[in-house]
């Protein structure tokens, strides 16, 4: 439970220090163009579009967190007015959001 207190609180650092971009379409195309720091999904994700956004993050070998809340609140923990489902991470600004995957890269 303090995992996601911890990450629910660096999502709100994120969309006060840093840039994201929101919505599948967009972050699949800017992942293909290598240009987003990380990547942020729900766990709950359609299969067909988790298939295709797990292919893109592999080729582009960008970091990505799976979200175990729910669209909605992955929507409200960034101050968006609707839901999302996808994020990509354009600058983490002082969130940190991306440094526990790089130490579990590194480890692994």
């Amino acid at each position: 439970m303090a995992e996601r207190a911890s990450l629910s609180s660096r999502l709100e650092l994120l969309a006060k220090t840093g840039s994201f971009v929101a919505g599948f379409n967009e972050v699949y195309r800017l992942l293909l163009q290598g240009k987003l720091e990380g990547v942020i999904y729900v766990s709950n994700l359609p299969q067909p579009m988790l298939s295709k956004l797990r292919n893109a993050i592999e080729l582009s070998k960008t970091p990505a967190i799976v979200y175990e809340g729910s669209r909605v609140v992955l929507g409200k923990a960034l101050n968006l007015k609707h839901p999302t489902s996808v994020i990509g991470i354009l600058n983490q600004g002082e969130s940190g959001i991306l440094e526990e995957t790089k130490q579990n890269d590194k480890q692994g």
